[in-house]
């Protein structure tokens, strides 16, 4: 019966990608006659893209998650393709009340009039995992009630079922596959998954951010409540804020938002070694009339060792001097050195590290720089040369370019190199690199 069901959702998916894909196709000779045959790569590029997120939608919640973690890993797919998986679409139409209160009731044995003084019955917001409604306690406090979806954990669990056999079928005919480890690749992804269907993780994870913050005033997160939530059922604060594009209905200084935004990055990856994984714009509200942010969403986090923290402070310092050589041993160590790559030509590596800094770093000033191409142009380089750079080192690169790309929304011309520059020269004259 398992395999009849296995079966079952492959076909369906083989459909949705064929269909799909086909669409595409007709969508592209559209164009191409319209165009009179003059498309280019990047036109391509796009409707490729746009053709391959409408069908993750369409293969549900599991798939989605699948293109939002892909889309923190530019060491995986070109940077065309992550931009799209960016905007993959979390809103799901929420599941019916009577679920939640089923859930609710299974879990506490209490329906949520006998545990809440109030309970909205229309949630506030609506994902593929869970959904959130707004709720009053006994004690008066107001706080968000995040369920997560019925059987969303068996769901996930057969499609990653599928994937795990689609990555070793992948391995056996493709050089490509075996290259990037597929197999592993998924099953790290299963983990990360995984771990953010156990609410209890995110309550710990919210414990943990609240005491590193207790000293800092102007970054929050909101306090969870235990003894009214498990694994299913998270509590915690409501937090009443707006989007940190919306700080304008505040009328919040933009500015002072994006250096509040790395500042909490920075504090959290270099001071406390215990970062938020995905600092994006939907898990940051302003609040205190802008003079505060708080961040939610903390089931993704990652940990930095002081190894982790003196390679990628090094190679900060290396963009900040253009020191080609500095930057080209830092990205080497984060790939496991010759530990792992005992055979690489390292000259032919860094004339290319070196070449790409002449053609792109050296010609512009500092305030001019982004961290974001430069990683994307340091992580072509080491694909060409068949390395890859350890996962934990691509999770703090990708927090930092999110944290960049926010400041930017608020901010055009913010400056997250110079803005890093003095934060990280004293955190490095502590650790004694410099």
């Amino acid at each position: 019966m398992h395999s009849l069901k296995i079966f079952q959702r492959m076909t369906k998916i083989y459909f949705l990608i064929l269909i799909g894909y086909f669409k595409g196709y007709i969508k592209y000779l559209d164009i191409d006659y319209k165009s009179s045959g003059i498309l280019n790569r990047n036109d391509i590029n796009k409707l490729f893209s746009e053709i391959t997120i409408e069908i993750i939608e369409k293969m549900g919640p599991t798939f989605i998650k699948f293109g939002q973690v892909l889309s923190s890993r530019p060491d995986l797919l070109p940077a065309f393709f992550i931009n799209s998986l960016k905007k993959l679409q979390d809103d799901v139409a929420p599941f019916p009340y009577n679920q939640v209160e089923n859930t609710i009731l299974s879990e506490f044995n209490k329906k949520p009039t006998e545990i809440f003084k109030e309970f909205n019955k229309t949630p506030v917001a609506s994902a593929s995992v869970a959904q959130v409604h707004k709720a009053i306690l006994s004690s008066g406090e107001v706080v968000a009630v995040k369920i997560r979806r019925p059987n969303i954990k068996k769901n996930m669990l057969f499609d990653l079922t599928i994937l795990k056999n689609f990555s070793k079928f992948a391995e056996k005919i493709s050089n490509k596959a075996r290259l990037i480890n597929l197999v592993n690749i998924i099953k790290e992804l299963e983990k990360a998954l995984i771990e953010q269907l156990d609410f209890n993780k995110e309550l710990k994870n919210l414990e943990e951010f609240i005491e590193n913050f207790k000293n800092d005033k102007e970054i929050v997160f909101p306090k969870p409540f235990k003894e009214y939530s498990n694994e299913k059922i998270l509590v915690m604060e409501f937090i009443d804020g707006v989007k940190p594009t919306e700080y304008e209905k505040i009328n919040a200084n933009p500015e002072k938002i994006a250096k509040l935004g790395l500042d909490a990055s920075l504090k959290m990856i270099y001071r406390d070694n215990f970062f938020h994984a995905d600092p994006h714009p939907g898990n940051v509200f302003v609040i205190d009339k802008g003079n505060k942010i708080a961040i939610i969403d903390c089931g993704v986090i990652g940990r930095i060792s002081s190894k982790e923290k003196k390679i990628t402070l090094n190679f900060i310092l290396g963009v900040i001097q253009s020191d080609s050589a500095k930057v080209a041993e830092s990205i080497f160590q984060a790939c496991g050195g010759y530990d792992s790559y005992p055979n690489i030509n390292y000259n032919d590596y860094y004339i290319d590290i070196n070449k790409m800094f002449n053609q792109y770093v050296s010609n512009l000033k500092l305030s001019e720089l982004e961290f974001s191409v430069i990683i994307s142009k340091l992580y072509a380089i080491i694909a060409r040369h068949k390395i890859k750079i350890v996962a934990n080192y691509t999770m703090i690169f990708v927090a930092l370019i999110t944290i960049e790309g926010l400041a930017k929304s608020l901010v055009p011309d913010f400056d997250l190199i110079e803005q890093t520059r003095f934060y990280a020269f004293d955190i490095m004259s502590a650790l004694e690199i410099i």
